[in-house]
């Protein structure tokens, strides 16, 4: 038996551009595809996907669901640079006075987290309920960012960093921070 050599040139990354980006999710045939992108350290990453799907273009982000052998599916979402995104959660618990908490989270503190540079997505909810009994939590905000790195810079930058020294105006009941990169199954 003979060994056998095989040189892999890594591909050629360049980036879209928007009109480049829409032709292509516009074009895609739902099916098995291999979807690759470069890692944070420039070097490539690919997987084979059963099903594929745009999201949005601004954000560019689309999903891939990747079926694996005797497990459950793992749908992830994918920004516009190949990573998965990342998410930043913050849970705040019940305050001494609920209508204050509300007014100025909504009127002051949310502005200061939609100046967050890098952020691509934010959520919340002030309106929490658990399935059985009390919640220690009234509200929840998520912030997705490209990446962890993306998400540490954003809260190291002085937009972080004012809403960080915010937090304590409003939030008596406390908050826990948590961050993540999300997949659902």
């Amino acid at each position: 038996m003979t060994e056998q050599h095989v040189s892999f040139e890594p591909p050629v990354v360049r980036k879209f551009s928007d009109r480049e980006l829409r032709s292509a999710f516009g074009r895609f045939v739902s099916g098995v595809t291999v979807v690759t992108c470069p890692r944070d350290d420039g070097t490539a990453h690919g997987a084979t996907v059963t099903a594929f799907t745009s999201i949005s273009l601004d954000p560019a982000l689309c999903h891939a669901l990747r079926l694996r052998p005797r497990s459950r599916p793992a749908l992830t979402t994918v920004s516009r640079n190949g990573n998965t995104m990342h998410t930043l959660m913050v849970l705040y618990g019940r305050p001494a006075d609920p209508d204050a908490f509300r007014t100025y989270y909504q009127g002051t503190h949310l502005p200061l987290a939609h100046k967050l540079p890098g952020v691509r997505a934010i959520r919340h909810t002030v309106d929490v309920a658990a399935a059985e009994g009390a919640t220690p939590f009234v509200a929840i905000f998520e912030a997705d960012f490209d990446s962890a790195k993306e998400m540490f810079a954003a809260l190291a930058s002085p937009e972080g960093a004012a809403a960080q020294a915010d937090v304590p105006h409003f939030a008596t009941g406390g908050v826990q921070i948590l961050h993540f990169e999300p997949t659902a199954t």
